[in-house]
């Protein structure tokens, strides 16, 4: 059994994440979906999108990442399947599954398709945790030390860091960004990432877009067969709001 988990903790039912959950199932229909949450779900989404929504009574305040990764390490440690955790800004393509028939792994991560130089290497968009006792174990020794050594920001940066020390030290296999194609517009420029997505979409030469931060406007753009635009002057103004907007 394959168990796909996203945790939408601090933010609404939005266009870009309902995007997410129907090009999943799309690509997907019948795999076990978990959404942890902070907020009921949509209305009717439970069952058009045969999702296991659990909503959660937890202050994510300066903890978001830290409150996602314990997500994931719960439902590794209940068994009865493999794991992948993914974000809420992906645009499925392929079954992101068959990395785990296509590589010999434990635990699995993506490193970019470019370099930030200062950056971590890895992108934690997605990653992959194998029903196997080792994952198991590794998960429960090292999760645990890695939060008692970082604790200058568990916000953002900490499960991304957990993943890099995983890849560094040898624990992680790089399955690459074919799994997690992320071109950025702060390091590209929005028209040349937004090209880059849209070229790799029409070839269909990776298994998922990772719509990171002004490039989720990419759903407005009128090429992804699965977007959902019901609130589209909402999410655009929201972008704005934060600078992050062409």
């Amino acid at each position: 059994m394959n168990k796909c988990v996203m945790a939408n903790f601090g933010r609404q039912n939005d266009d870009m994440f309902e995007t997410c959950v129907k090009s999943f199932r799309s690509v997907c229909p019948d795999v076990y979906l978990r959404v942890y949450a902070d907020i009921e779900p949509k209305e009717g989404w439970v069952e058009e999108y045969s999702v296991d929504w659990r909503v959660m009574d937890v202050d994510i305040t300066g903890q978001m990442e830290f409150v996602r990764y314990n997500c994931v390490m719960d439902t590794l440690r209940e068994g009865d399947g493999n794991v992948m955790m993914v974000d809420q800004d992906f645009y499925f393509l392929k079954d992101p599954f068959d990395a785990f028939d296509e590589y010999e792994f434990d635990l699995g991560v993506t490193t970019r398709c470019h370099t930030y130089g200062h950056h971590n290497d890895v992108n934690g968009g997605v990653w992959y945790l194998r029903d196997t006792q080792k994952a198991k174990e590794l998960v429960a020794k090292l999760w645990p030390e890695y939060c008692d050594y970082h604790t200058y920001d568990r916000n953002w940066y900490i499960g991304q860091c957990f993943l890099t020390m995983l890849y560094e030290e040898g624990y992680a296999v790089d399955v690459g960004w074919y799994w997690n194609y992320c071109p950025s517009a702060g390091y590209y420029g929005y028209d040349v990432a937004a090209d880059m997505l849209k070229r790799a979409y029409e070839t269909k030469s990776v298994c998922s877009l990772h719509l990171k931060d002004i490039t989720k406007y990419c759903i407005y753009d009128g090429f992804l067969e699965h977007a959902v635009i019901d609130n589209w002057k909402g999410f655009k103004y929201g972008l704005m709001a934060t600078g992050n907007f062409r």
